[in-house]
């Protein structure tokens, strides 16, 4: 049997990231980037080996990721996120309430005290922050940060308690954890005190593995609080894409974003965002999605990988602003124009060249997917289908 060769710096096959690959990543935001105000880390950081993988493994992943962090982003405010990776058996967490040996109270132990000197970074290098880690990241996964005297908050969230794939779900269907509860709680104190809210995750509440009934709710509760909440950010799906919200009457109330993976996994070029915020109001006015084409970056493997900023979201697709609105009035001219449909979608895989073609089953599935952040219906979607062209 014919096996493939990686190269330095991975590969387009089933390949995960290379250290070398995250180091020469995390070495170039930081001299690119200096004034980053804080890093969004979404989880996923073991090999996708499942089957192979071991408890003590998954633990000593994360441990690696992290202690990268704190080397290269000594003073950094970083927050972490789990993926549904980062659990031993993969895509594993039962409900907090579950005792003796299928906990995963293991788990959360470990993170809690491999992960908890990154909060004690300062937002944009200023104030320090208030958080939650302490009380409610073991044993549920979610906790706030806090800059009172900014008028922000950041809320990140444990998605792997919708993750259709996570059976445990099934022991404690309507709110595993507590999470929504606690969500509502959050937003109304921070609508009360005037703050603006980032939310992050790993799995979007709008991606087709999230269970319809937690995305249907979830829903709600951001169209509630759309005034408060300025952006959505999370991961997962490797891909950089991005979903709008839409009410009952298709009107939309909030935009996610969904960074690429610096895993090449499979076929993409690997790479991060760069979002852009507006300080008084915490909206995201533009992002940057950077990358580095593996198949030059291999063919000279002693020579660091050239990262370069392949598209400003604003340049390439021609938005005055990253409201939700102008968000849909892009998707609606991607169905129309094949043309910038093919920009955006190969903007998803890191402009890398072995992409898969989309067709016409694929560009439905993509533009449903935009339009279809509740989960409990397909309105959105078969509007959108209808005014495809092309």
């Amino acid at each position: 049997m014919h096996k493939l060769r990686a190269g330095m710096w991975g590969t387009y096959e089933k390949c995960d990231t290379p250290p070398a690959l995250l180091v020469s990543l995390l070495h170039h935001v930081r001299a690119t980037h200096p004034d980053v105000a804080y890093i969004l880390w979404s989880g996923d950081n073991s090999a996708h080996n499942v089957h192979e993988v071991t408890r003590r493994q998954t633990v000593a992943a994360n441990q690696a990721v992290t202690d990268l962090l704190r080397r290269v982003f000594p003073r950094a405010l970083v927050l972490p996120a789990v993926g549904n990776h980062d659990s031993h058996p993969v895509n594993s967490f039962p409900p907090p309430t579950l005792g003796g040996r299928f906990s995963n109270g293991w788990l959360f132990s470990a993170l809690r005290r491999m992960w908890r000197p990154l909060l004690d970074g300062r937002l944009g290098g200023g104030r320090r922050i208030e958080h939650s880690f302490e009380q409610t990241f073991h044993p549920y996964g979610y906790y706030y940060v806090r800059a009172a005297a900014d008028g922000f908050r950041i809320l990140v969230l444990n998605t792997n308690y919708c993750y259709t794939l996570n059976f445990w779900t099934l022991l404690e269907a309507r709110d595993p954890g507590g999470q929504l509860r606690w969500l509502v709680a959050q937003l109304a104190e921070a609508e009360a005190a005037g703050e603006r809210v980032h939310i992050l995750g790993h799995i979007s509440p709008g991606d087709e593995t999230c269970r319809p009934d937690w995305s249907h709710q979830y829903s709600r509760v951001i169209h509630r609080f759309r005034a408060t909440v300025r952006a959505q950010f999370f991961s997962h799906t490797h891909l950089d894409e991005f979903q709008v919200a839409l009410d009952g009457a298709g009107r939309p109330f909030s935009t996610v974003y969904i960074a690429p993976s610096v895993s090449p996994w499979t076929s993409l070029n690997p790479g991060y965002k760069i979002y852009h915020v507006q300080p008084d109001t915490w909206e995201v006015i533009d992002t940057e999605h950077w990358a580095t084409d593996l198949e030059v970056a291999n063919r000279s493997p002693h020579r660091l990988p050239r990262w370069f900023a392949l598209a400003s979201a604003r340049r390439a697709y021609r938005l005055a602003t990253l409201r939700p609105a102008d968000w849909l009035a892009l998707t609606r001219r991607m169905a129309r124009d094949r043309r910038l449909f093919d920009i955006v979608y190969s903007t998803y895989w890191g402009g890398s060249r072995r992409r898969k073609p989309c067709r016409a089953s694929c560009r439905k599935k993509i533009l449903c997917n935009i339009v279809t952040f509740d989960r409990s219906s397909d309105r959105h979607c078969e509007i959108i289908k209808s005014k495809l062209k092309g």
